[in-house]
């Protein structure tokens, strides 16, 4: 091989560190901002009007999750909940137990709750979601997931599901590695690998 194709392969090479640094910096500032949200909180949905054709889906991750949508569930009576991506061995009961006394004595508050053992994955999570959402007629969903998942989880809602997704961010405890992990996963997703 010749010098000169050895620059040329050399140069691709660099300008690929080059973009995939860039897109990776971009996509950190991103979940940073999904973090800034999820710190303030209440306000993620301002301006979202509480309708009986809403849906609050829980992706199932971190343990911040499932708490926080069992309160905006509470928060918003004319909802009901998915909680997507619950192990098959996991019941509604064991749920329950994992909230506070006065969430575990509201039976109003579990009987608009769905649980989905079918979904592995944030794509399965979706296709599920969807099957759910027409079958109740739904005219938009908030997506609960946290702030590091956002990004993906909301693009992969986005392309899946009909009804207007909207994201709302839960704190979470940040680790690189998760960090990164998602990011590769992020970009599987956009080269239509996963």
């Amino acid at each position: 091989m010749s010098l000169r194709v050895l620059k040329v392969f050399a140069a691709l090479g660099a300008f690929s560190v080059f973009l995939l640094a860039q897109d990776f910096i971009r996509y950190a500032f991103a979940c940073r901002e999904y973090g800034i949200r999820s710190s303030r909180d209440s306000g993620q949905l301002e301006g979202v009007p509480h309708k009986n054709q809403e849906a609050l889906v829980v992706v199932t991750g971190d343990k911040n999750r499932i708490p926080k949508a069992l309160e905006l569930l509470q928060a918003r009576p004319d909802s009901w909940l998915v909680i997507s991506g619950v192990s098959k061995k996991t019941s509604l009961s064991e749920v329950a137990a994992l909230t506070e006394s006065s969430m575990r004595n509201d039976p109003r508050l579990w009987e608009r709750i769905i649980v989905d053992s079918n979904a592995t994955s944030t794509v399965e999570n979706a296709l599920e979601t969807e099957k759910l959402l027409r079958t109740k007629n739904v005219d938009h969903m908030i997506l609960i997931t946290s702030d590091y998942h956002m990004l993906r989880a909301l693009a992969v809602f986005k392309r899946w599901v009909s009804a207007q997704v909207i994201p709302y961010a839960v704190y979470s405890d940040f680790t690189p590695f998760k960090f990164l992990i998602e990011y590769w996963k992020w970009v599987a997703f956009r080269l239509n690998i996963y």
